[in-house]
């Protein structure tokens, strides 16, 4: 028997990395309110970002750092402006 294919990613799933993937299918609809900090890669007016629900940190050019409630992350990914999110990470100097 060989074993199944795997199946096609949806848009948002394309749109996130792997870590931010598994929290939202680990916690996603049990998260409620809880929230992930992200990187946001983005086109257009980044006024619109809040619009979907991130509350943005700060901006570099078309990336921002920003919050947002986990049960979010595939509707805000699928948003034609956002490019990409990723997980944020905590970077310490060694």
């Amino acid at each position: 028997m060989s074993p199944k294919p795997p199946r096609p990613l949806e848009e948002w799933e394309r749109k996130t990395d792997q870590p931010l993937r598994t929290i939202v299918e680990e916690r996603g609809a049990t998260g409620g309110a809880e929230r992930v900090d992200v990187l946001v890669w983005f086109e257009g007016d980044p006024d619109a970002l809040a619009e979907l629900g991130l509350a943005v940190r700060s901006l570099a050019g078309a990336v921002a750092t920003a919050s947002l409630e986990i049960a979010a992350v595939p509707a805000v990914a699928a948003a034609r402006q956002v490019r990409f999110l990723e997980l944020a990470r905590e970077y310490r100097p060694d």
